[in-house]
């Protein structure tokens, strides 16, 4: 609600109000001014003596009535204070001979007013509102950008984990399996599984030493035990890789990945510790 707007609305409710005041002259009669309590205070000492004298001699002079021109200013007054008390009153007397008042287009006329006093009223109380609204301006739309702030930075995870060549970026993001963690888990799991190799590679060369097993003897091949314990172990570690290395690993090294795992799962520890550095080599990058 614009000032110009509120201002058209305000001189259109004067115009029709001053209009019907002077087309219905009995409602000027609730306008007459009365004498005002400035007039009779004076500007100075007078003595007792002249003020009974002027007392008499202004008693004697009848006071003028208020022009024409000078109730139209007073009823303008009383508009701008939200004052129409002298449609009010005329309109309770087109009460008492309605069907006259209506035929004559007095009581449309008033009830047109009233209409536009409402109008009137409620582009004040918007105006007031709009007022309101631009003095709290900067805070509503602090307010209104903070959920563009949260998926601008939800997407900006997104585009980062994308760049970064983890694929999974999104899921990271929502809490589906965070990225970071998963590549800590990854490098856990690796280390075991170094661990479980060299420690089975040590006991194997310390056997060796011992005159226990060997690799050949005449042509034939001893072979060495097993443990159990130790393959189950690495079996559990494996599985854990490659769940963690699909969600880590780009699309096109999935199948490499799980076909570098199986390379682990062989018997000959030599080769595992050989498949290990590979792996190193060549995944390393997006474990860390």
């Amino acid at each position: 609600m614009s000032q110009a707007s509120l201002d058209a609305d305000f001189a259109s409710l004067e115009r029709m109000v001053v209009e019907y005041t002077l087309d219905n002259p009995g409602s000027l009669d609730s306008l007459v001014a009365h004498p005002s309590s400035s007039s009779s205070s004076t500007s100075g000492p007078v003595s007792i003596a002249s003020t009974s004298s002027v007392s008499s001699s202004v008693s004697s002079v009848p006071t003028p009535p208020p022009t024409e021109t000078e109730l139209i200013e007073t009823l303008k007054a009383q508009i701008k204070q939200g004052n129409i008390q002298t449609i009010m009153q005329q309109h309770e007397q087109n009460l008492h001979h309605p069907i006259l008042t209506l035929v004559n287009g007095q009581m449309l006329r008033n009830l047109l007013i009233q209409i536009q006093k409402l109008k009137v009223d409620g582009s004040v109380a918007m105006h007031g509102i709009d007022k309101i609204l631009k003095s709290q301006e900067l805070v509503f739309g602090f307010v209104a950008a903070s959920p563009a702030f949260v998926v601008l930075w939800y997407a900006g995870g997104i585009v980062r984990g994308l760049i970064r060549g983890s694929g999974n970026g999104l899921r990271g993001m929502l809490g589906l399996g965070g990225i970071r963690e998963s590549k800590v888990e990854v490098l856990k799991s690796l280390n075991c599984v170094e661990r479980l190799i060299d420690l089975r590679l040590i006991a194997i060369s310390e056997s060796k030493a011992s005159g226990n097993i060997t690799d050949g003897v005449d042509g034939g091949v001893v072979e060495i035990s097993k443990d159990y314990h130790t393959e189950g172990l690495l079996y559990l570690e494996l599985m854990n890789l490659k769940k963690l290395g699909l969600l880590i690993l780009p699309l096109n090294l999935r199948s490499n990945w799980i076909s570098d795992l199986n390379d682990l799962n062989c018997f000959d520890y030599r080769l595992k510790k050989l498949t290990l550095n590979r792996l190193w080599n060549t995944y390393g990058y997006y474990f860390r």
